[in-house]
């Protein structure tokens, strides 16, 4: 009986072992990817579409060398790099999404700009007034620059929900679908 509790014991051990040394492989295997795709982001001998590619990726990771990466690609002169760490960003949390994606706001590209805005607006019940201020201001040229159609409206809506203006919301929404019933008469 005791000699079959040290085989149990010993085959457990071996197994607690196994599984102690994959967590650290893949603790260092996580940190080799993230430094590769860092260094694959920032390396201007490879293809516009590859750099985007990882610059898009480092936003799984939050080490050291995604944010330096991340923030570079932001000031990137390419605006497909700027909106790659966007994108990467977007999957960050609080003060690093802000970081990086508010300088972008006032982007001289406006694609660059739309990306920024709608990857910040949902944080804008979370934020201080101080970034409030910011984000109110890219609020109020989004709304005014939105094309009047129904993609524009429904973005309008949106738009008023984020800052918490229920009634504007359901205002554009009952407009729009008003429009709707009536395009939908003509065509009848």
């Amino acid at each position: 009986m005791c000699i079959k509790w040290l085989k149990y014991g010993w085959l457990i051990a071996c197994l607690m072992g196994s599984v102690h040394a994959f967590a650290n492989s893949t603790a260092s295997t996580a940190l080799e990817r993230e430094n590769e795709l860092a260094a694959m982001s920032q390396d201007h001998t490879l293809a516009l579409n590859q750099r985007i590619a990882a610059t898009t990726m480092l936003g799984n990771f939050t080490g050291a060398n995604a944010i330096i990466a991340v923030g570079r690609a932001s000031r990137s002169q390419q605006a497909e790099l700027r909106v790659a760490s966007i994108n990467a960003a977007r999957n960050w949390q609080g003060r690093a999404k802000w970081d990086v994606v508010s300088p972008l706001l006032d982007d001289v590209d406006p694609r660059v700009q739309v990306h920024a805005f709608r990857t910040l607006a949902p944080l804008w019940p979370q934020l201080p007034e101080k970034y409030r201020t910011i984000l109110d201001s890219a609020f109020d040229q989004r709304l005014s620059s939105i094309d009047d159609n129904t993609e524009g409206r429904l973005e309008k809506a949106w738009l008023y929900r984020m800052r918490h203006q229920y009634q504007e919301s359901e205002q554009v929404l009952l407009l729009e679908w008003q429009s709707l019933e009536q395009q939908e008469r003509r065509s009848s």
